[in-house]
């Protein structure tokens, strides 16, 4: 099965807790044959790149609202 998984981070640009579980059903559902791609966010500033299913496509910036 082909599964995207688009989120907002994921590591090793990201290392919360929640990234690190993302990332840990990724390799589990990669270990059972699926072929997984994963599209996250990219720091602002930086191209986009892409490496190994994961796209760092999405773009993060961030707006200061306290104006």
């Amino acid at each position: 099965m082909r599964i995207l998984i688009v989120t907002d981070g994921y590591p090793p640009v990201d290392l919360a807790a929640r990234d690190l579980g993302c990332r840990d059903i990724v390799e589990s559902l990669k270990a059972r044959g699926h072929e997984v791609c994963v599209l996250t966010g990219r720091p602002p500033k930086q191209s986009a790149q892409g490496s190994g299913g994961v796209l760092r496509w999405l773009v993060r910036e961030r707006q200061d609202i306290s104006n």
